[in-house]
């Protein structure tokens, strides 16, 4: 919950100041939360000498596990909603302008970013 919370933050703060910079902050808290969940689930060992082999390669295998599913979520998420933009390219539509969100392409993208990252941390074991 606080993951998605501070997914949350970065959304509200990506729709008023929207920059592509937002989905590289929304996968930063996605790679934490997923090395955190990660952890939890395959913990290292509290003493790396008494560790075996494979105990002790757990903390790296842990953040390389984490690092690579928030950036496969970033980038799918940016990826899917990226759709809306390429069908205001293809069809020439005119899409409405939020009071808030002065560029509704960027703000969906950072969306997009958040949301993926906060269901692979939610839901992926």
């Amino acid at each position: 919950m606080v993951i998605g919370a501070m997914q949350l933050g970065m959304v509200a703060y990506g729709f008023q100041q929207p920059s592509l910079s937002k989905t590289i902050f929304c996968g930063l808290i996605g790679i934490v939360a997923n090395v955190m969940k990660q952890n939890a689930i395959a913990p290292p060992p509290s003493d790396p000498e008494m560790a075996s082999e494979e105990e002790g390669g757990r903390a790296s295998k842990n953040f390389v596990r984490g690092f690579l599913l928030a950036i496969l979520a970033t980038i799918a998420g940016t990826l899917v909603f990226s759709a809306p933009e390429y069908l205001v390219q293809k069809f020439k539509v005119v899409l409405p302008t939020l009071p808030g969100a002065p560029n509704p392409m960027i703000s969906l993208k950072i969306l997009g970013s958040a949301l993926f990252n906060w269901v692979i941390t939610s839901f992926y074991y």
